[in-house]
């Protein structure tokens, strides 16, 4: 009898975890299939950028630039909310792809409110279905998150500002090299897997050569500091880059955007943002070498390992 008991007790034990991995499956076969059908909805629908001003310098010429690259939704154009509402009306399936940022460490005294860190992000999302049938305000917690990824402008952003022009951002300049990049490694990653839609980061094997120049911003020399818009000194920036072995060249953020718009030929160059060191493709916005760095700022060992990868044989 005891061994009966035994036997049924394990067999109800079986039928439990049984029971649970079905359940654990089909959650996630149902989250998966949530995302395709979110990603369907928003290959047919449009993206907008949002902005602060719809009418700012060049816009005509930043969007005709967006729209000769861009390759996941059906038409992109800008969009600006005021007021809790939308400027130009949007319907389901619409995505937007915007500059957020996430305070920490905000305090207050006297003399006003100090915020302590301030991250900026770019952001690609959708609203959910509560937006339309409930007719809700505009809201964060009614956004489906689809992609987010760290950018590291401290050289770009007031200080203690807010609310800076975000237009003026996304313009970068009048050409909008570095920006539109970032959108194309979105669209590549998305298209590749719609199931994997907060996929992160994604490590590709470095396709350029030790031949190949690599390109420099200066904005990855700016220090890590809360707010802070000063420049590594000389002594610094030459320590970091006597790692490097390999050519190189550093430009300015308004000359590597406009390389980017202009050059008939891909070329790669270097960003260092939130905790990843990565090489861009020009012409595609494929992020070909991508690690984690040790630190919020380029440091000589971020540009040790890509000499050390691009002088490997299985780099040629």
């Amino acid at each position: 009898m005891k061994r009966i008991f035994k036997s049924i007790i394990l067999l109800c034990a079986l039928i439990s975890l049984s029971g649970s991995a079905v359940y654990a499956q089909s959650k996630k076969e149902k989250q998966a299939a949530e995302k395709i059908r979110i990603y369907n909805a928003v290959k047919n629908g449009t993206t907008y950028i949002i902005v602060s001003d719809l009418n700012f310098l060049d816009h005509e010429k930043y969007i005709a630039q967006l729209r000769l690259r861009w390759s996941i939704t059906r038409d992109i154009q800008f969009n600006a909310i005021h007021n809790g509402k939308f400027d130009i009306p949007v319907y389901p399936g619409d995505s937007f792809f915007s500059l957020n940022n996430d305070v920490h460490g905000a305090r207050y005294d006297s003399f006003g409110y100090h915020p302590q860190y301030l991250f900026y992000y770019n952001i690609f999302w959708t609203l959910t279905d509560d937006f339309f049938t409930k007719k809700v305000k505009y809201s964060p917690e009614y956004v489906y998150v689809i992609n987010a990824e760290d950018i590291d402008y401290r050289y770009f952003l007031p200080a203690f500002n807010d609310n800076f022009d975000r237009s003026l951002y996304f313009s970068s300049n009048g050409y909008p090299g570095v920006i539109l990049n970032q959108m194309q490694d979105m669209a590549n990653e998305l298209n590749a897997d719609p199931a994997v839609v907060n996929s992160g980061v994604i490590l590709h094997p470095a396709k350029m050569t030790a031949q190949d120049t690599l390109y420099i911003p200066d904005f990855n020399f700016f220090k890590e500091t809360t707010f802070s818009n000063h420049q590594m000194a000389d002594e610094q920036k030459n320590k970091i880059l006597k790692n490097y072995s390999l050519p190189y060249m550093v430009l300015t953020h308004a000359e590597l955007d406009k390389k980017i718009i202009l050059s008939k030929t891909p070329f790669y160059y270097a960003v260092h943002q939130g905790a990843n060191f990565s090489v861009y493709n020009s012409q595609t916005g494929q992020r070909e070498y991508c690690v984690g760095s040790s630190a919020g700022n380029l440091t000589p060992n971020d540009l040790k390992k890509l000499d050390k990868t691009l002088k490997a044989p299985k780099a040629h």
